[in-house]
């Protein structure tokens, strides 16, 4: 079942090490993400495996993620990154 709590708390959640927080956030994320990479490379594969590395990226740069930002925007940006 999808959780309607915001972003920044499940942001919040994740950095104090919350592994089911991070799995909400990837649930919410993945298939725009996964869009997105499919429009940049066409390929299914190099999209999923794009996504999986972008989704390691922004757990390991978690703590730097700044909370006056949209939290989509910063994965968005890592993603598309990925994908170029």
């Amino acid at each position: 079942m999808a959780t309607r709590e915001p972003d920044e708390a499940l942001v919040a959640r994740c950095r104090g090490g919350d592994a089911r927080a991070f799995r909400t956030l990837v649930e919410r994320y993945q298939r725009p993400l996964y869009n997105a990479a499919y429009r940049v490379l066409g390929n299914a594969e190099d999209a999923r495996d794009v996504i999986q590395a972008a989704f390691m990226e922004v757990s390991q740069r978690l703590d730097g993620f700044d909370p006056g930002r949209r939290f989509f925007s910063w994965i968005y940006r890592i993603a598309l990154n990925a994908a170029l």
